[in-house]
């Protein structure tokens, strides 16, 4: 009985030092970053410039068409990790194969 407690405590405790390391590790590309704070500014710009006039502005309805745009691109591009300017580390996946390979203490 404390046998069973003691393996399922321990394996709760590999299970959490890998998903500590693993969130460690996995971040968010930057470009991916830099286009939501860019879409950010423009959808605040656009609704700031349309509050203050009675008419829309042509340059920031382009700035907020060009933000949505880019969003789109970068989750098409996101989509596919083997193509595209957003290049996704295999690094996790090659530290695993060497987990695998190693024998155990």
């Amino acid at each position: 009985m404390t046998a069973g407690l003691l393996l399922q405590s321990l394996n709760r405790v590999i299970d959490l030092e890998g998903a500590r390391w693993a969130a460690s590790v996995n971040r968010v590309p930057a470009p991916v970053i830099v286009v939501c704070l860019i879409s950010l500014l423009a959808v605040v710009m656009v609704g700031y410039l349309y509050g203050l006039g009675d008419r829309r502005h042509p340059l920031s309805t382009v700035i907020l068409a060009v933000a949505i745009t880019a969003v789109l691109l970068v989750i098409i591009d996101l989509d596919r990790p083997q193509q595209g300017l957003i290049q996704v580390s295999q690094q996790p996946m090659i530290d695993l194969q060497n987990r695998f390979r190693t024998p155990a203490h």
